[in-house]
């Protein structure tokens, strides 16, 4: 058993929005430390001050997390280091298409749900046509955005795949002169999808 570690955050539960240290309201809102800090955060707001008029919303309420700590639950530090540097010399190397979508990926919290990335870097001149063709063959795989792919075009294109198999379809219905990066997105290891063509259904 590792230590247990308590935070709070103060939700209203009609909106499903959490408190923010400024007494706003957002969708991560504050977390809290201790009830000494939360304490400290509303006493600003003069809740506390005698005589206030202040009234709270009995749909607001107090929520206690308990976080506990497991050795099993860690990844070494040496590790998320070389991932971010691997991923930085990406981003130089590819753009901020790649940076972009991976960004999105990580804000959402869904590094488990993307599995595979194509790269089609900045190409002036020609970008703008591939992006067209490629949108175009995506549809022809009858694939959904948001629910089969997602996608980055700031500069160049990005687009992360759910399944390695869908990636490897959409290569190879891309013209051979079309410049693709294969990434995996876990490990930030590129891969030649064109050798593994044939193993395609």
């Amino acid at each position: 058993m590792g230590d247990v570690v308590k935070v709070y955050k103060v939700k209203d539960l009609k909106t499903g929005l959490y408190r923010t240290a400024g007494g706003g309201w957002s969708k991560a809102g504050k977390t809290w430390n201790n009830l000494g800090h939360l304490k400290s955060s509303l006493g600003t707001q003069g809740y506390f001050r005698p005589g206030s008029s202040s009234v709270v919303s009995s749909d607001i309420v107090i929520i206690e997390i308990v976080v506990q700590e497991t050795i099993g639950n860690t990844t070494p530090l040496v590790d998320y280091i070389s991932q971010q540097r691997r991923y930085n010399e990406l981003h130089v190397q590819y753009g901020s298409s790649f940076s972009d979508l991976i960004t999105r990926i990580e804000k959402d919290g869904q590094q488990d749900d993307w599995q595979w990335l194509l790269i089609i870097p900045l190409t002036y001149g020609k970008s703008a046509i591939w992006e067209q063709h490629v949108l175009a063959e995506i549809k022809n795989l009858k694939l959904k955005m948001g629910t089969d792919y997602r996608k980055a075009n700031s500069r160049g294109l990005a687009l992360a795949f759910k399944s390695k198999q869908h990636a490897m379809q959409m290569r190879l219905r891309l013209d051979s002169d079309i410049k693709v990066v294969s990434l995996d997105i876990k490990n930030f290891v590129e891969t030649n999808l064109d050798e593994e063509q044939s193993s395609v259904v």
